[in-house]
């Protein structure tokens, strides 16, 4: 039987959706079904940033103990490299008694939302890739200074409220959060323990991400800090942040800027 490489497969997606469930979700790319995967969208370009236009961005606020929402949290929004958010890009706004709080940014905005409170521990949520769109449902959690001393102790270090503590979400081209990801950290400083997720709970142990994604670092020194992500030797992305005495840092790993 002869077969005919080259004999094509598809002229559009629907020619390739009628080929049946194997092809569920494939794109035609030069005549050829591929099907999407956790990772292929690495093989492609980053997409540009915005430059014009304005997003909303909007936040439900809840507490990291209870899951609740938390009211009465204020919140500013700053540029990346304005550390003390000296020149916020917005006014002063605060959750109301669901959590919820919202802003409007100019597109291409990559710097933070700054959470404070009389009863938490500041928070500051970094945007990565910039913003591109609208952002309706985002979800911060916010920690009493008890708690955030908490997570330190889980992991067998010694809270320092003159250190700070930085996490980092890593998800997959399917918007995912991405499991067996390994979590590498510039410098942070003697002090800092690594640490993974395990059965709801931070691991000192663990050397992956589970299936939330989600791994960070403890008692990190003041300054920039870098998470890089990869998985079996590929690279999956990076992201830059502060640290702050006293603070928790947010932050998230896209592939490839998507």
């Amino acid at each position: 039987m002869v077969v005919d490489a080259d004999r094509p497969q598809c002229s559009t997606d629907a020619d390739c959706a009628a080929r049946g469930s194997r092809f569920q979700g494939a794109v035609c790319e030069a005549s050829v079904c591929r099907v999407p995967t956790s990772w292929s969208c690495l093989d492609e370009p980053s997409k540009p940033p915005l430059t014009e236009g304005t997003f909303k961005i909007a936040f439900s606020v809840q507490d990291t103990v209870t899951q609740q929402p938390k009211g009465g949290v204020s919140a500013r929004v700053c540029r990346r490299r304005d550390v003390a958010c000296a020149d916020a890009v917005t006014g002063v706004q605060s959750s109301d008694a669901s959590g919820y709080l919202s802003f409007t940014v100019p597109a291409g905005f990559d710097g933070y939302v700054r959470f404070e409170g009389e009863s938490i521990s500041p928070s500051l949520y970094f945007f990565d890739p910039p913003v591109r769109s609208d952002l309706p449902n985002l979800t911060v959690s916010v920690s009493s200074p008890e708690a955030a001393a908490g997570l330190a102790l889980l992991i067998g270090a010694t809270p320092d409220e003159g250190l700070g503590n930085a996490i980092a979400t890593v998800y997959d081209c399917f918007g995912e959060p991405a499991e067996g990801v390994t979590l590498s950290v510039g410098s942070v400083g003697a002090a800092a323990r690594s640490f993974y997720i395990r059965n709801g709970l931070p691991s000192a142990a663990a050397s992956t991400t589970d299936e939330t994604g989600y791994g960070g670092v403890v008692n990190a020194a003041m300054g920039s800090v870098t998470f890089s992500a990869s998985i079996d030797e590929l690279m999956i992305g990076s992201v830059t942040v502060l640290v702050q005495p006293g603070a928790l840092t947010v932050a998230q790993i896209v592939p490839n800027g998507t």
